[in-house]
């Protein structure tokens, strides 16, 4: 999922990560990388992880 969100600035990672698995009502996996768009630029350069997810990761939500 690619998602970012300017709500979550000021929030902590942990609880960014609850937020979004409050709301997934889904039987398939995925892996949560909530960023606000700053920090999701940001990573894009700096975690391959990101990029990775840049990469093959399926838009969810827009």
């Amino acid at each position: 999922m690619k998602q970012n969100s300017s709500h979550f600035a000021g929030v902590r990672w942990h609880d960014r990560m609850v937020q979004i698995l409050k709301l997934w009502n889904c039987p398939e996996d995925m892996d949560v990388l909530p960023y606000t768009p700053e920090e999701f630029e940001d990573k894009k350069l700096n975690s391959s992880t990101v990029r990775s997810a840049v990469r093959e990761g399926k838009l969810v939500v827009s």
